[in-house]
C-alpha cells in the first residue's frame, strides 16, 4: 500500500505502527518455536530484523518532516497559559529534539543490519540418529 492510497492520516497511521510494535514485543517475548506461527525459528529472527532494521530506517523521514513543518508553521502557533516558554522557543526546542533523534535511529539501523546478518549463517541443525536415539549433531 503507498501513502496515496491509505484512508487513515498520519496520527491513525503512527498509532497502528506503535500498536504492531506492542504486539511484535509481546509475540517475541519467548524464544522461536513451532507453536508461535512465524516465529519458529531462526529463519524467522532473520526476517524479523530485516522488518525492524527497515522501520527504524525509515523513522528519521517522519521526524525531518515533522520538524521541517514545524518550523514553517511556528509562527501560526501559540501556547497555552501552561506553557513555560514562548512557542517559538518550544517549538525550536522540539525541532532541535527531534534531529538530534535522527542519529541514534540511523546508528540503530546499522547494528540492527549487522544482526540480521549474523542471522543470515545461522540454522538449527537437523536431529541425528545415534544408537536409536535423537541427538543435536555438535553436541
Amino acid at each position: 500500500m503507498t501513502a496515496r492510497e491509505s484512508t487513515l492520516g498520519p496520527s491513525a497511521l503512527a498509532e497502528s505502527a506503535a500498536e504492531a510494535v506492542r504486539t511484535l514485543n509481546h509475540l517475541t517475548l519467548h524464544a522461536p518455536s513451532a507453536e508461535v506461527p512465524g516465529w519458529e525459528g531462526v529463519s524467522d529472527v532473520y526476517r524479523v530484523l530485516g522488518e525492524l532494521r527497515v522501520l527504524v530506517e525509515r523513522v528519521p523521514q517522519v521526524l525531518r518532516q515533522v520538524a521541517k513543518h514545524l518550523e514553517q508553521s511556528a509562527s501560526s502557533y501559540e501556547v497555552d497559559d501552561a506553557a513555560p516558554a514562548p512557542a517559538a522557543e518550544m517549538i525550536a526546542a522540539a525541532v532541535l529534539g527531534l534531529r538530534r533523534a535522527q542519529e541514534p535511529l540511523s546508528d540503530a539501523g546499522e547494528l540492527i543490519g549487522a544482526a540480521q546478518s549474523v542471522a543470515a549463517h545461522l540454522y538449527t541443525p537437523a536431529p541425528v540418529r545415534v544408537g536409536g536415539s535423537a541427538s543435536m549433531a555438535g553436541g
